[in-house]
């Protein structure tokens, strides 16, 4: 067990007794400046710690497990509460980084948050602070192992609205180290005679073992029988009802899949280690024709295997900027970790406000909660509802919006080709309108036409948001772009600020032609209509509309599967992560994202 406390603002004497009372063995001190700062680290004889170097911000040490025989480096860490000190202190923290080539582990206060959300109350103050932060922590290559509990860990115990809370404090640990340690969980605690919530982390908590869903894995299809073994099982003989008959062809699919990869895949690892042994055998004997011809094939088999383990945790660690291909594949492992640690549920509250630690405890909690939601008797008066139903279905009569009869129709035979689908009916014409969209991808404009779609970015509850615009050709090549942080009460009042910025930016730029779109209806129709607004964008749609008029236009919807682009700006933007120049240096993600779309506009 390792302890460490920062802000002790007492000498070694004081602490000592603490220390002592507590039964830890081991100890390491740095004094405070009068008053203020003071770091101790303490442990137990289970670890051994190689103290290399301390500072009055920084204790640094070699961890020994001495139950496993294995050491990482550990950076215990208290950040300069000074702004004009911290600059300099990410620089030295960076460099540190760049030497390190060991598992790496870094716990304490950074007195810095990562992002927007990270805060609650007061002013985010200079964007600058997060963006420096997040990328000293990008170029230590560092990730956040995340936590369970209450979401800031420092408060400045203020009351109503001159209350502010942050997260401050963390842990964090590069992918070697994750790799190392997949059971470490980190836990905030309570606040309780500090304005700093203590962090535990613990690297030995089991996981618990929950039965597998089945999931079609990517790498089946890279084998030549997968399409047959899934074509044999849809096409066998079912006898009964339709649904009946779809979900035992489902069923037969998935036990016919299961076999076939048990049979054709087996454990990926083992099959890695011993090709891996029979090539160490190879490459110590002479070289020679038959076995140089044997290596080429072991190491062709080796190939294809790392290919599916990558591609086997590519797909369960939903980090979709990275491809697999380029050996990502510890990246990958460890972000599934996280995911399986997030999905861990280990505590929870009864009613009383005690904790219920055990996995009886708490199943017994969950299915109380239930029993009781279910059978409880909810209120009777259904005269809100009820009233609710003909407002919602007579948008004229309640809310003075009227009807387009062309939307009607369009909604109609929308409805009627999905009917013809679903009967195998090939529908003979095609339905274009701007509310009703059958577009599942973004699609290049037509030459001499820009295309500019936008989006907002914001948080429930929080006042502000962020906007973005990015303005493509008719190749898909950014040819200009924009994000503002905005106040938006609604996200109404924010898709018409991200719509107002893109005319505004058209308009700049002398665009003679050009198609806005936006993934919210209201505001498409809106602005493309001289429907009246509600009062809280009612100014925004009245500027849309003059700024409009200096171009060919036209507003059109679309899902957000057409606007990865701009919906990943605009939440890279509220995060505060979002580079400067990212136009003129497109960053890796969004370049992904717009080659993808050209690409997928040219196939189709």
């Amino acid at each position: 067990m390792v302890v460490f406390l920062m802000e002790t603002k007492n000498k070694q004497a004081l602490l000592e007794n603490f220390r002592r009372s507590l039964h830890f063995q081991n100890k390491c001190y740095v004094d405070p400046e009068g008053t203020s700062g003071g770091l101790a680290l303490w442990w137990t004889n289970e670890v051994d710690l190689d103290i290399r170097f301390k500072s009055k911000n920084i204790i640094r040490a070699v961890v020994t497990r001495l139950s496993h025989s294995f050491s990482f480096v550990s950076t215990f860490i208290y950040a300069p509460p000074k702004r004009s000190d911290r600059n300099m202190f990410w620089k030295d923290f960076a460099k540190m980084g760049r030497e390190s080539s060991f598992p790496w582990l870094c716990v304490g206060d950074f007195n810095e948050i990562g992002a927007s959300w990270e805060k609650r109350g007061g002013s985010l103050g200079r964007d600058n602070r997060v963006e420096n932060f997040q990328a000293t922590i990008s170029e230590c290559a560092l990730m956040d192992l995340e936590f369970k509990g209450n979401a800031f860990t420092w408060t400045n115990n203020q009351r109503g609205e001159a209350n502010i809370c942050e997260r401050i404090d963390r842990a964090m640990a590069n992918v070697e180290w994750r790799q190392h340690f997949p059971k470490a969980q980190v836990f905030h605690e309570v606040v309780l005679g500090s304005d700093h919530c203590p962090l535990i982390l613990n690297c030995t908590l089991p996981l618990k073992r929950v039965p597998k869903l089945f999931k079609f894995e990517s790498m089946w299809s890279t084998h030549p029988t997968c399409e047959e073994i899934i074509s044999d099982s849809w096409d066998s003989c079912v006898q009964g009802s339709s649904m009946f008959r779809l979900a035992q062809k489902l069923r037969n699919c998935r036990q016919s899949l299961k076999e076939w990869s048990a049979k054709e895949f087996g454990n990926n690892k083992r099959k890695l280690e011993a090709l891996k042994s029979q090539l160490a055998v190879i490459q110590a004997d002479c070289p020679s024709d038959s076995n140089m011809g044997e290596m080429y094939q072991i190491k062709k088999e080796i190939e294809t295997l790392l290919d599916r383990e990558e591609m086997y945790y590519h797909q369960r660690s939903r980090i979709n900027w990275l491809r697999y291909g380029d050996r990502n594949t510890s990246f990958f492992h460890a972000s599934v970790i996280q995911r399986r640690q997030r999905n861990q549920l280990l505590r929870l509250k009864d009613d009383n406000g005690d904790w219920a630690t055990s996995e009886g405890d708490i199943n017994q909690l969950l299915q109380g909660y239930f029993s009781n939601l279910f059978q409880g008797n909810g209120s009777r008066n259904m005269e809100d509802v009820l009233a609710s139903i003909p407002q919602s279905r007579n948008d004229w009569v309640f809310n003075h919006v009227p009807v387009d009869p062309r939307e009607t129709m369009a909604r109609a035979n929308f409805g009627w080709s999905e009917f013809q689908g679903s009967l195998g009916i090939q529908g003979t014409t095609r339905q274009h309108t701007n509310q009703i969209s059958t577009v599942t991808h973004w699609e290049c404009p037509e030459e001499g036409w820009v295309k500019a779609n936008c989006d907002v970015a914001m948080k429930k509850g929080y006042p502000k948001a962020a906007i973005a615009v990015v303005l493509r050709n008719c190749k898909g090549e950014v040819l200009d772009g924009c994000s503002s942080l905005v106040k938006a009460s609604s996200t109404t009042q924010g898709e018409a600020l991200a719509v107002r910025l893109a005319c505004q930016l058209i308009n700049s730029n002398q665009i003679s032609r050009a198609i806005i779109e936006s993934d919210n209806k209201m505001v498409i129709k809106l602005c493309s209509t001289e429907n009246v607004p509600p009062w809280e964008c009612a100014t925004l749609i009245k500027d849309i509309r003059l700024i409009s008029s200096n171009f060919a236009r036209k507003f059109s919807w679309v899902p957000r599967a057409c606007n990865k682009a701009s919906h990943w700006v605009a939440s890279q933007a509220f995060k505060g992560s979002i580079p400067l120049d990212w136009v003129s240096i497109l960053p890796f993600a969004l370049s992904v994202i717009c080659k993808d779309d050209a690409s997928v506009e040219v196939l189709s």
